[in-house]
């Protein structure tokens, strides 16, 4: 191998796609500036997207600040040409000193795994498409309550009820003039029936940080 061969930058989907994600493992800074193309497009379905190069690394920026323990390992990597497909698991204690989509720390520890598409062109990231499941995530940082809960059960339930409410609203909306007035009270029931849903959500996450919650 001749020193040019030897230190040339890699191009192969293989290598870039492997490179990018170790990068990302070792929460790098520099990840999406040294793979991504100058118009790479990312999508973390869900989350984020489709966004540009600069606002990608924003995003992780902030999720490194928010999980500093943030780690992530290759589980399963497949190629095709200049696609590749990366089935990989992340973990991290969200105890940094940011907040996260929204969300104050909350000391938690997730461990999620998900599943990137990525296409490459001239040896760099041209787009990345990224699913994995929000609701876990979630549920384990504490933005929802556990699953089969006394909070998921009672978050459901305002739900449905709202629902059925506005069904019913429509349905004698459709009536004329003489369903009015219960119209208006229908609509009062069901706007004050959403606005508690994130209430019952919030009160159960709170509720679930304790011994002996269900």
């Amino acid at each position: 191998m001749t020193t040019g061969e030897a230190t040339a930058p890699a191009t192969d989907t293989r290598t870039v796609v492997r490179s990018y994600f170790e990068a990302l493992g070792r929460a790098d800074r520099n990840a999406q500036t040294d793979w991504y193309a100058d118009d790479a497009s990312g999508h973390i379905y869900g989350v984020i997207g489709p966004a540009g190069k600069g606002e990608m690394r924003s995003f992780f920026h902030d999720l490194f600040d928010a999980f500093p323990d943030f780690k992530l390992e290759i589980l399963n990597l497949v190629v095709d040409d200049d696609r590749a497909a990366v089935r990989w698991r992340a973990t991290g204690t969200f105890n940094g000193v940011h907040s996260f989509q929204g969300l104050v720390p909350t000391g938690k520890h997730m461990e999620i795994e998900g599943c990137d598409m990525v296409w490459v062109k001239d040896g760099k990231v041209a787009r990345v498409e990224a699913y994995y499941d929000t609701t876990s995530l979630a549920r384990q940082l504490g933005a929802m309550p556990p699953k089969d809960s006394i909070g998921e059960r009672g978050m459901l339930a305002a739900v449905n009820l709202a629902t059925k409410a506005r069904a019913e609203i429509t349905k004698r909306r459709s009536g004329g003039r003489a369903s009015q007035t219960q119209y208006g009270s229908l609509s009062g029931h069901a706007l004050a029936l959403e606005g508690c849903v994130p209430t019952l959500a919030a009160a159960s996450c709170k509720r679930s940080t304790y011994p002996g919650s269900i």
